[in-house]
């Protein structure tokens, strides 16, 4: 089967996955939170438990009522001189490659 230009393959979007019932996972899922939480909360609880099981029933209920915490990435771009200058040379290229026009400046150019 062939499609038009601009027409999507898969029109109804990606299948959702049933339970013989015609609910879908999440909602089947949906059933048992109370009763996971709970459990986590009964882990968490248990004195008896290793140490490492309850603290993470702990943070499984943390992560539920905050949200997981956010990690930082750090990202040094003017390290490398030479991505720079690559980047700049081909943006330069396809402005050269463009119909005569106004000269375009490119941003980060120095003035010549």
């Amino acid at each position: 089967m062939t499609w038009r230009k601009g027409q999507s393959g898969n029109p109804a979007g990606r299948a959702r996955h049933m339970m013989p019932d015609g609910r879908s996972v999440a909602e089947w899922a949906r059933e048992y939170a109370p009763a996971a939480f709970e459990a986590l909360l009964a882990v968490m609880n248990d004195s008896e438990a290793p140490h490492q099981a309850r603290v993470q029933a702990a943070i499984a209920i943390h992560d539920r009522a905050f949200g997981r915490p956010q990690q930082a990435i750090e990202l040094d771009l003017s390290a490398d001189e030479s991505v720079a200058e690559l980047l700049r040379d081909a943006r330069k290229r396809v402005v050269d490659m463009l119909p005569d026009r106004a000269p375009l400046k490119l941003v980060g150019d120095a003035a010549k």
